[in-house]
């Protein structure tokens, strides 16, 4: 039989593991501040981004641009006045 272990030794690597999940549980912290700070950022950069032109079809049409900011597709000028007309 092992001698059994004496209750230092025990409160010893009770508080290392204490302190071991607390430095995972500040880097995770930290992980998650800079990455929310990082996509703030990024989107701060997008959205002050030059704009590109949003015309297709050389010069005849243009996109329609959603309330998110998304291009969908080209649509013609003779496309939109053939549907205004009918």
């Amino acid at each position: 039989m092992q001698p059994a272990r004496s209750e230092k030794e025990s409160d010893h690597y009770t508080a290392q593991f204490v302190l071991c999940l607390l430095l995972v549980l500040c880097i995770a912290l930290g992980m998650g501040i800079y990455i929310s700070k990082l996509n703030a950022w990024i989107d701060k950069k997008k959205a002050y981004s030059a704009t590109h032109s949003f015309e297709c079809g050389d010069g005849q049409g243009a996109f329609i641009i959603d309330s998110s900011g998304k291009r969908n597709n080209c649509y013609f000028v003779e496309e939109a006045e053939n549907a205004e007309a009918k």
